[in-house]
């Protein structure tokens, strides 16, 4: 695997992490690797795309995948 390709996914990853923002990290720092290693996927998986199929591709894939989790929280919110 390209270094290029893991850094990238990391930085996602890291980026990411900001998601969390009610999140005790001190408590609960066992789930981190978890937290970073399912962004850290993610992005490897936009890097295969991005390389294989264009920006666009990723995109595109990006929006739905976070539609995918925003939609239901959105659309089930009880506040």
């Amino acid at each position: 695997m390209e270094y290029s390709i893991v850094i990238s996914s990391t930085l996602f990853a890291i980026v990411h992490m900001g998601n969390y923002v009610d999140f005790d990290y001190g408590m609960y720092f066992y789930l981190i690797p978890l937290m970073v290693g399912a962004q850290f996927l993610i992005g490897l998986v936009l890097s295969y795309i991005r390389l294989n199929y264009g920006i666009n591709w990723a995109i595109i894939f990006h929006g739905v995948y976070n539609a995918i989790f925003i939609l239901p929280a959105v659309y089930f919110y009880e506040g």
